[in-house]
């Protein structure tokens, strides 16, 4: 704090106060003053004090802003790739289904024909095996 020197109204001897305090005292008549005050006296260190509050909290500030920046950009950066694994989790899933058609089909197909080979020789044979009567 800063310390303020006046002289004293009653017998002009020095007055030492500190900025802030209400009441002094003269130490040499003993008469008590209170201290005042303009309405619009602030403190020169409380000044610089608030101005270092100010610029840290301005700092804080800018910090939080980078760091939601951040934060926002690498949430949409997880976000999309999430969404490009989906996507091709579902086109591999797709083609998967497909091919599994795709050889079912051919299967079935094969199945067929060797079914009607089966069919076809049952039919032969039983035909031969009618003439040989």
């Amino acid at each position: 704090m800063k310390i303020v020197e006046k002289k004293c109204p009653n017998c002009h001897a020095n007055l030492e106060f500190k900025v802030g305090e209400s009441d002094i005292r003269c130490p040499n008549c003993r008469r008590e003053y209170a201290v005042e005050y303009d309405k619009d006296f602030v403190d020169p260190e409380v000044q610089i004090k608030a101005k270092d509050i100010q610029l840290k909290v301005l700092d804080d500030i800018a910090k939080a802003r980078v760091f939601n920046r951040v934060f926002f950009v690498v949430v949409f950066i997880f976000t999309a790739v999430i969404i490009c694994i989906s996507i091709v989790m579902a086109v591999r899933g797709y083609e998967d289904y497909r091919q599994t058609k795709e050889e079912m089909e051919q299967s079935q197909q094969e199945h067929e024909a060797q079914f009607e080979r089966m069919w076809q020789e049952a039919e032969d044979q039983y035909n031969k095996s009618k003439e040989s009567f």
